[in-house]
């Protein structure tokens, strides 16, 4: 069982990683105490430091309507005001020198939902919806066109109506069976039109209908009106009769939130857009792509150190920057505590390296040492002598010695003299003479005691 007689060196102090618990004695392993900020992200971090010493300082924006106001900033940075607008790269009206989103961000495209190219997130539109042509879009209808894209009602299909829903033209021999399709025209036909039977074509006679299906409807054509000007925006590219209604485009913007919003603008283009923010590139609080000025201009701010006990402090500096810490410490390189990053000096904190034996229980203690170099010896001390045998009782009788100093105390000063001393049992435990160190005093197992 340890008895806690044992000698341990280590560190002692517990504020240091390399604190033991278990030694008994400072042997100087202890990192030298170089205090400051050890917190990598402080503006006065020091990178030396053992010991932290609640200094750190961080630097940040400490105006609360800036938008990159820090509450935890201790010293003044640059703010950042805030800039409202789109955030949106895509969008008609993003704003570039925005840093807070607000309002509508406006994007343009098709809006119209019976479109090919109907665009949802389109909020305006930009003129550019696919054209609408209508006209007959089923291929079976003799009257089918392909450039249509709108269904109008019109197509005009062959068949027999008993037994196909979609026909419009009754033929009766679809009906039973009895067309003969490998007709064709005769060379020597001699007729007052072509081969249409069909009344809505263009080409429609009447005498084509004494031919038998499916020549009496082999030659039909049929009229396409629209826009046959290729430079309008409605062009019709298979129009063979101009309908009047040509829509040439008009280039500009038509947003009318928009600052150049123009009205008589058919194709969206070249919006542009309030921003607002600091106009004055000479402020601090410039924003470039800003149009409009909102009052937020910044100016006059001084850059410095704010930082009171640093080397460099600057009390007019509105922005803290380049703060030389204050560093104190031992300058001297050969001492144990030297700072290198020291630039005031305080010599008189130097501790220079001393080796010995640092344990005060050992026999060869060098009390001027600072480093333990293992060099103690602390010898075991002799046994103990065995305890002294209880004194046996006495009556309880009053002192009648009269050279006493003190009556029936545990220790009694006597004075010096010649003659025998007789002391009553309750002053016996311990006798003192004063004035003769040598004397003899008998204490037998009687009532008194005797000192010559």
């Amino acid at each position: 069982m340890d008895d806690g007689s044992c000698v341990q060196g280590g560190c002692m102090d517990s504020r240091f990683d390399a604190f033991k618990p278990s030694a008994t004695f400072d042997d100087g392993s202890c990192p030298p105490v170089l205090p400051g900020c050890m917190q990598p992200k402080a503006s006065n971090h020091r990178a030396l430091a053992t010991l932290e010493d609640g200094s750190c300082l961080y630097q940040g924006c400490i105006d609360s309507s800036a938008i990159n106001h820090d509450p935890m900033a201790t010293l003044p940075g640059e703010c950042v005001g805030t800039v409202t607008g789109c955030l949106d790269s895509s969008a008609l009206n993003f704003y570039k020198g925005a840093n807070t989103a607000r309002g509508t961000c406006a994007y343009g495209g098709c809006t119209d939902s019976a479109r090919p190219n109907y665009d949802p997130t389109a909020t305006i539109d930009d003129g550019l919806c696919t054209l609408r042509h209508p006209g007959c879009t089923n291929s079976r209808a003799v009257n089918y066109d392909r450039v249509s894209n709108q269904e109008d009602g019109s197509c005009r299909i062959l068949g027999c109506m008993a037994t196909d829903p979609s026909a419009t033209i009754n033929i009766p021999c679809i009906c039973t069976g009895a067309c003969s399709f490998g007709l064709r025209r005769k060379l020597g036909h001699i007729s007052g039109g072509d081969l249409c039977a069909e009344p809505t074509a263009s080409n429609y006679w009447v005498g084509a209908i004494n031919y038998r299906f499916p020549l009496s409807y082999s030659e039909c054509t049929y009229a396409k009106p629209g826009c046959t000007d290729s430079r309008a925006s409605n062009y019709r590219e298979n129009a063979d009769t101009d309908d009047g209604g040509c829509i040439l485009p008009v280039y500009g913007c038509t947003d009318a939130t928009a600052t150049n919003f123009d009205t008589i603008a058919t194709i969206l283009t070249g919006c542009v857009y309030t921003k607002k923010g600091c106009t004055d590139s000479a402020s601090a609080s410039y924003v470039p792509k800003a149009n409009t000025d909102d009052g937020s201009c910044v100016y006059n701010n001084i850059h410095g150190c704010g930082v009171a006990d640093a080397l460099n402090f600057d009390s007019a500096a509105t922005v803290s920057v380049g703060c030389v810490a204050r560093v104190e410490g031992c300058t001297f390189s050969s001492a144990k505590n030297f700072a290198v990053d020291a630039n005031v000096a305080a010599n008189d904190e130097c501790i220079y390296s001393v080796k010995g034996c640092k344990a005060p229980e050992a026999n060869n203690f060098d009390s001027l040492a600072t480093t333990d170099d293992g060099s103690c010896i602390v010898l075991s001390p002799p046994p103990q002598p065995p305890p002294s045998p209880p004194l046996a009782p006495f009556a309880d009788e009053p002192c009648t010695d009269g050279t006493q100093e003190d009556r029936c105390k545990v220790t009694l000063k006597v004075k010096a003299r010649a003659s025998p001393i007789f002391l009553t049992a309750p002053c016996m435990p311990t006798l003192a003479l004063v004035g003769a160190p040598t004397r003899t005093c008998t204490c037998p197992s009687t009532s008194t005691c005797t000192c010559t």
